[in-house]
């Protein structure tokens, strides 16, 4: 699956601090579904939620 992640709170006019990342498909239990979405977007809102979450560990941060 392909998304946007950071793995660092770098400046937004950082090159890295938003990625093209690849992960892999979730696994869908209980009542939940998995759908495909094609478009993909990041918002001022993205941009100002990602200042202020860390990211713990080695992974990569995802927001949404």
């Amino acid at each position: 699956m392909k998304a946007i992640g950071y793995k660092e709170n770098l400046p937004i006019e950082n090159i890295e601090s938003l990625q093209d990342i690849t992960l892999d498909t979730p696994k869908v239990t209980g009542i939940d579904i998995l759908v495909e979405i094609k478009p993909i977007s990041v918002k001022s809102a993205d941009y100002k939620v990602r200042a202020g979450m860390p990211v713990e560990g080695d992974d990569w941060k995802v927001i949404g």
